[in-house]
């Protein structure tokens, strides 16, 4: 067993932290968790975490580690020819690319993460890459491509259907790839400059059709939506979950309440603030329509926090101004609409968890549930930056990253 002794805990559901605890991991599962006692832990391993304040392990909902838009030129990879066409070996880069994310998350305290699309089924590979041990990464779940309207923006994204019996097939197909969930693109996607984001990409009669062929197999189904449009018919449709909900209007308000549809955040991928770097990387009017989104997507969250939708974090890292490791970020971002802390954790731990429907064994630290920690040396419900930078992260009970000693050596210990 592995003890865990004088640390402070956030459980994920309570606004204040357990104080002077031990945490008693058996395997990759919490055996208990008390007040520190007298005990003896002679043939255990044991880590003297003072002054350090354990959360669950953060849980990333939706991020696309294949899509990495690179502006640093040092960083670009030989991918591609003199002109820009792309080499036969390109894929081959881009996994090698999507496996450094996910050790970034998971090294940056995300312990689970569900792939929002994957290019050309390389998440499929990597999931079963990381399931088999061949590769250290975070418990890392997929949908494979996404089913899509028309050709998506990124090569490799997207299945095209059309109709319902074409949405029961693409489902199908799906399924032979084994994913972990649905993903339907209901709209365009922010940077398809020259086509309406006011347009639902499928009609309500064929996003039943999905959403009862992917229920049928116990699959969540999570819709991109971007416009008033988009947000009612995929909630109308049977969606459970809506990612963006830019422009949401009052009809989508309602019913996302009325039918408890979650909501995957993505405030801090276009900001209302965009990043100079990535500004100048882009077309002027890619940019230009990109901060105009941005400044909507804020104005979409704060109406959907008033109504009193639930919410989860997806940063959608991978595309646009994101820099792989910094998935926290989207937590962060959340206070600028009104989130307190307490609410800004719990949409990367508990609430997350239960958008995914797994919230009876990840997403919080109770016993009976997966041994997923991340530490910090403050107390991130007072001070919430600090989840930017973990000092321990531990996963399935195993120690990830320890800079647990270097704070202590360096006076850092609070």
């Amino acid at each position: 067993m592995v003890v865990l002794k004088n640390v402070n805990v956030f459980t994920g559901d309570s606004d204040s932290v357990l104080t002077n605890q031990e945490v008693i991991i058996d395997n990759d599962v919490i055996k208990d968790i008390r007040q520190v006692s007298e005990c003896t832990f002679d043939n255990d391993e044991v880590l003297d975490l003072t002054g350090c304040t354990l959360t669950p392990g953060f849980i990333e909902c939706h991020m696309h580690p294949f899509m990495h838009e690179i502006t640093q030129k040092d960083l670009r990879m030989g991918d591609s020819r003199a002109d820009g066409t792309p080499l036969p070996n390109k894929d081959f880069y881009t996994a090698y690319r999507g496996v450094a994310a996910l050790q970034k998350a998971l090294w940056n305290g995300f312990t689970t993460v569900y792939d929002g699309g994957g290019i050309n089924n390389m998440d499929i590979a990597l999931r079963d890459a990381i399931n088999l041990g061949y590769i250290e990464g975070p418990d890392y779940y997929t949908v494979g491509q996404q089913i899509t309207a028309w050709p998506t923006h990124h090569k490799g994204l997207g299945k095209v259907a059309a109709g319902p019996w074409g949405m029961r097939e693409a489902v199908r197909e799906r399924l032979f790839w084994a994913v972990d969930m649905i993903k339907i693109e209901n709209s365009a996607p922010a940077r398809a400059y020259g086509r309406t984001m006011e347009k639902s990409a499928f009609t309500v009669e064929e996003l039943q059709a999905c959403t009862d062929e992917a229920h049928s197999a116990g699959l969540l189904v999570q819709a991109h939506a971007r416009g008033a449009v988009a947000v009612v018919n995929s909630v109308k449709g049977g969606c459970d979950i809506v990612v963006h909900g830019t422009g949401i209007d009052e009809e989508g308000l309602e019913l996302m309440v009325k039918n408890n549809t979650w909501l995957y955040t993505t405030a801090a991928i276009i900001p209302s603030i965009p990043d100079p770097e990535w500004q100048a990387y882009k077309p002027t009017r890619v940019g230009e329509m990109l901060k105009r989104t941005g400044v909507l997507q804020e104005e979409s969250l704060k109406k959907a926090y008033k109504a009193g939708i639930r919410m989860a974090l997806a940063s959608d890292w991978g595309l646009a101004t994101s820099t792989f490791g910094q998935n926290a970020r989207e937590m962060i971002q959340m206070k600028r609409i009104g989130m307190s802390n307490f609410e800004c954790l719990q949409i990367g731990t508990s609430n997350a968890a239960d958008s995914l429907g797994q919230g009876d064994r990840i997403g919080r630290i109770k016993v009976g549930y997966k041994a997923d920690f991340a530490g910090f040396m403050k107390n991130p419900l007072e001070e919430l930056e600090v989840i930017m930078n973990p000092a321990i992260v531990i996963k399935s009970g195993e120690i990830i990253r320890n800079e647990y000693s270097a704070y202590e050596e360096n006076g850092d210990r609070l």
